[in-house]
């Protein structure tokens, strides 16, 4: 048994990795593309079924509309002061609603964390952190999501369904982590 990163790291295929010191996250699509601000240990795959040349990610599911989805990318990585375990699933978007593929895309790391809790023989309970990241925001998504504070802001949350959404092309990684 490693640590949560180094386990992560030794069970997925290096193909989904992203290179360790990655300061952009590019979305081919949209031509979405943020910055990164990463400190401490930690390893950002990228899941999107549509911008690797990848083998198929899931070969036993039919091409029905939805069960494939996935978002952008899932980082994983650990707070520093006291080691938790995180999971950030980041899905960037021009100004549409990403919550579907958040959500799908939670599911998966479950899935994902569950095997490798078996394959390593640990008991690792990420806390998973689902995380929009637009453009802009679209006027449908005004309702849905409040501002973190009175004054103007880039984050938006909704508490409900455990989703912040980030205004902007700037991503602190430790932001996420409180």
């Amino acid at each position: 048994m490693g640590d949560f990163i180094t386990d992560i790291d030794s069970c997925l295929n290096p193909i989904y990795q992203e290179v360790k010191n990655t300061k952009q996250l590019k979305e081919d699509k949209t031509g979405m593309v943020i910055e990164i601000n990463t400190t401490g240990k930690h390893s950002i795959y990228s899941f999107d079924l549509q911008s690797k040349k990848a083998p198929e990610l899931f070969p036993f599911f039919s091409k029905k509309a939805k069960l494939r989805q996935v978002s952008d990318y899932v980082t994983f990585c650990i707070r520093e002061n006291d080691a938790k375990p995180f999971a950030l699933i980041i899905e960037l978007k021009s100004q549409m609603d990403p919550t579907a593929q958040l959500w799908a895309t939670q599911q998966f790391v479950e899935f994902l964390i569950n095997r490798i809790n078996a394959a390593c023989h640990t008991e690792y309970k990420p806390e998973t952190r689902k995380i929009g990241c637009l453009k802009t925001m679209h006027s449908k998504l005004r309702n849905k999501f409040r501002s973190g504070g009175t004054k103007p802001s880039k984050v938006f949350y909704n508490n409900a369904q455990g989703i912040a959404l980030l205004i902007g092309d700037k991503f602190v990684i430790a932001d996420y982590l409180l």
